[in-house]
């Protein structure tokens, strides 16, 4: 499965939102240096999705807002 979804790197608290049209919005504490926030956004998306964070890959925007995470659930 393939989600797209919006990081905010810096916000207040960790939190999901979910959009009319599929996507997300992904709020995460960890600022944007060093992959912290990327790492935090794959956490705070496998604890929405009940799986593991090894089953989630970021497979396109690593240096963007804008990303694209495939989760594997097999």
């Amino acid at each position: 499965m393939k989600i797209k979804a919006h990081i905010h790197p810096g916000a207040k608290a960790n939190k999901v939102e979910k959009l009319p049209g599929g996507g997300l919005h992904l709020y995460v504490i960890a600022q944007p240096t060093d992959g912290k926030a990327n790492a935090a956004a794959i956490k705070l998306l496998a604890e929405y999705l009940g799986v593991k964070p090894n089953k989630v890959f970021l497979t396109a925007g690593a240096g963007s807002k804008i990303k694209t995470f495939e989760i594997f659930t097999g």
